[in-house]
C-alpha cells in the first residue's frame, strides 16, 4: 500500500532519550566518562529493550510532553492523561459510540505499567557539550525510564481500565527519567510514525522503532552502516548460523522504511570510501 500524504507534523524528541535507547556498551565505552560512571557501565550496563508497544507507549507520553508543553516545569512534575487520551494519542481505533474497546485500554496501560516497572540497575545516556563538542556519559543507577502515580489513592491502573474513561474521571500522571530529558536537546520527529507504516501494511516491531530513533539522531540526509554495525543499532544478536536470515530481516525493514516514505532508496553492499562494506539509507528529509 502506498504511503500517506498526510502533513508531517513533527514533535520533539529529547535527544538523551534517543542516545539512551540505542547506546551499546562499546560505543559507551569509547566516550568521556567519569571513574563512577565507567565502573557503572562496566559492571551494570543493560541496554534498554522495549516490547514494540512499550515503544508506542512512550512515544505517546513524549507527544503529551509537547502538547503539554515541554518545559522545565513538565520535566520535573511530568504530565497528566486520561486512559481516553493515552489511548487517543497512541492512534488507537476510535469507534462510533465515542469510546476505546477495553482491550485498547488494557494494552495501553499495561505497557505504561510495564515501562514504570522495569527497574534498570544502570540507565546511561549521552550529554554532548555545544562548546567542546565533546560527548560525556551520564550514569542513572536504579531508574526506571518512567515514574506513574494515579490521581487518587488506592486506585490501580487495572481498575482506571475498566472505567468509562470519556468521562475523564480518572488521571494518571508519568515522568520520565529526568536526565533522559531536557528541553534545549531534541530531535525532531514525525508524529504520525506508528500509523505511516500501519497504513504501509507494516507490523511495526521493536527494530522499527530503533532504526527510525538511529535516523532523527543524525541531520544528515544519508546515513551508512556496515551490517554488522546495523544488528548493534536494531539490538539484533550477531549470530553466525543465522546471518542470513537476520540480513534478510534487516534489508525488509529497510524497505518498510521505504513503503512509508520515510527513505527515498537503499543501497545495499556498496563501497565506502575507506573501503567498508555498508548499506547507505538515503532519507526523506521531508520527514525528518
Amino acid at each position: 500500500m502506498a504511503s500517506s500524504t498526510k502533513e508531517v507534523i513533527k514533535i520533539k524528541i529529547p535527544s538523551h532519550y534517543t542516545a539512551s535507547v540505542l547506546a551499546n556498551k562499546e560505543d559507551l565505552l569509547q566516550q568521556h566518562m567519569s571513574d563512577e560512571a565507567r565502573h557503572e557501565l562496566i559492571t551494570g550496563f543493560e541496554s534498554i529493550d522495549l516490547t514494540a508497544v512499550e515503544h508506542r507507549a512512550l512515544f505517546a507520553i513524549f507527544k503529551l510532553y509537547n502538547e503539554q508543553g515541554l518545559n522545565e516545569e513538565t520535566i520535573r512534575t511530568g504530565v497528566s492523561f486520561t486512559p481516553y487520551e493515552l489511548c487517543k494519542v497512541m492512534g488507537y481505533k476510535y469507534y462510533g459510540n465515542k469510546s476505546y474497546p477495553g482491550s485498547s485500554r488494557h494494552e495501553a496501560l499495561a505497557a505504561i505499567e510495564s515501562l514504570s516497572s522495569k527497574k534498570y540497575k544502570c540507565l546511561f545516556t549521552m550529554y554532548q557539550n555545544p562548546a567542546t563538542r565533546k560527548i560525556s556519559v551520564i550514569a542513572i543507577p536504579n531508574k526506571s525510564i518512567i515514574e506513574i502515580s494515579l490521581l487518587y489513592e488506592g486506585d490501580t491502573l487495572a481498575e482506571i481500565g475498566d472505567l468509562l474513561e470519556k468521562h475523564h474521571t480518572k488521571t494518571i500522571t508519568a515522568k520520565v527519567c529526568e536526565p533522559l530529558v531536557k528541553a534545549n536537546f531534541f530531535r525532531p520527529m514525525d508524529v504520525d510514525f506508528y500509523q505511516r507504516l500501519r497504513h504501509a501494511d507494516v507490523k511495526v516491531s521493536p527494530q522499527h522503532w530503533l532504526l527510525q530513533y538511529w535516523l532523527t539522531r543524525s541531520k544528515l540526509d544519508c546515513r551508512k552502516a556496515t551490517f554488522d554495525e546495523m544488528l548493534k543499532v536494531l539490538k539484533l544478536a550477531d549470530s553466525k548460523t543465522h546471518r542470513a536470515r537476520q540480513r534478510e530481516f534487516v534489508l525488509r525493514i529497510f524497505h518498510d522504511f521505504k513503503c512509508a516514505g520515510y527513505i527515498l532508496k537503499f543501497l545495499t553492499d556498496r563501497q565506502d570510501q575507506n573501503g567498508k562494506t555498508v548499506d547507505f539509507l538515503h532519507k526523506n528529509m521531508n520527514r525528518y
